[in-house]
C-alpha cells in the first residue's frame, strides 16, 4: 500500500523480454511515475544496487487520493537498443492518521450518545442504577463499530475453515500481516516472523480454534494460537503450510 505524501521505494531489475535475464547496464535507467494510466512529472530518483538491481525513489504528492493506481515506467539503453518496462507500485491507501481520525469521530459520537442517555434519564428525580448500566451497555457496540471500520479500511478477503466441524471454507475480511512485533507487559519487544490475522468476531461463522485453516494471499495457514483482541475482535497466530 502506498501513502500520499510519503516516499515510494521500489527495487527493480532490467530484464530481457523472453528469457527474463537480468541486464547489466552501463548507464542508469530513468523512470516516469504513472498515475491512473497518465504520465506525471513527479521526479524519480534511481540508484544502482550491488546485485545488478536498482532502487527507484519518489515523493508521492500529498493530493493523490485513495484508490489511485501508481505504476513506474522504466527506460534504459542496452547495446544501443532502447528498453522499456512498466511495473505496478501499488495503490494509494488510507493513512494511519486518517483511520485514527475516523475512529475518534465514531468514538466521540457514541460517547456523546451515552452522555445524553445519562443526562436525560439519571435526573435527581428519576435516578436508577439500572439506567446507568443500560447506557454503558452500549460500550461494546462502540468497540465493535471501531473494529468494523478498521477491518473495512485495512482488511482483505481470506478463507476461514473450522477443522472441528469440518465446515466448508467461509470467505471473510481479515487484517493480515506477514510479520509483526508486540510489546509484553514487562516492556520487552517481541518480533515474530509468523503471520497473524485479525477478525471482527461477528464476521466469523464460528470462533476460531487451534488447528483451523486460513487461506490468505494464496498461501494456506494453520492457526497455532488464538488471542481475544479487546471486546469485539480476535487475533490468530498462523503457521504457513
Amino acid at each position: 500500500m502506498l501513502l500520499a505524501g510519503s516516499t515510494a521505494n521500489h527495487v527493480f531489475y532490467v530484464r530481457t523480454l523472453l528469457s527474463q535475464r537480468v541486464i547489466i547496464l552501463e548507464d542508469l535507467p530513468t523512470g516516469i511515475l504513472i498515475r491512473n494510466g497518465i504520465d506525471t512529472v513527479v521526479p524519480v530518483a534511481i540508484s544502482a544496487l550491488g546485485d545488478g538491481g536498482y532502487l527507484a525513489q519518489s515523493a508521492l504528492p500529498s493530493n493523490w487520493v485513495e484508490g489511485d493506481v501508481v505504476h513506474l515506467r522504466i527506460s534504459a539503453v542496452s547495446d544501443g537498443l532502447p528498453l522499456t518496462q512498466t511495473e505496478k507500485l501499488g495503490e494509494i491507501g488510507v493513512s494511519g492518521s486518517a483511520i485514527a481520525s475516523s475512529v475518534r469521530d465514531e468514538l466521540s459520537t457514541e460517547l456523546a450518545r451515552i452522555d445524553v442517555a445519562i443526562s436525560t434519564r439519571a435526573t435527581p428525580y428519576n435516578f436508577s442504577p439500572g439506567l446507568i448500566s443500560s447506557a454503558f451497555a452500549t460500550v461494546p457496540k462502540i468497540f465493535d463499530r471501531m473494529l468494523r471500520m478498521t477491518v473495512k479500511l485495512l482488511g482483505e478477503a481470506v478463507s476461514f475453515q473450522n477443522q472441528l466441524t469440518g465446515s466448508l471454507p467461509y470467505l471473510v475480511s481479515g487484517v493480515y500481516q506477514d510479520a509483526f512485533e508486540t510489546v509484553t507487559e514487562s516492556g520487552e519487544t517481541i518480533i515474530s516472523t509468523n503471520p497473524i490475522c485479525g477478525f471482527r468476531i461477528l464476521d466469523l461463522p464460528t470462533y476460531p480454534l487451534h488447528g483451523d485453516t486460513i487461506v490468505a494471499r494464496g498461501k494456506t495457514h494453520r492457526v497455532i494460537e488464538v488471542n481475544k483482541d479487546g471486546i469485539a475482535g480476535v487475533t490468530v497466530l498462523l503457521h504457513v503450510l
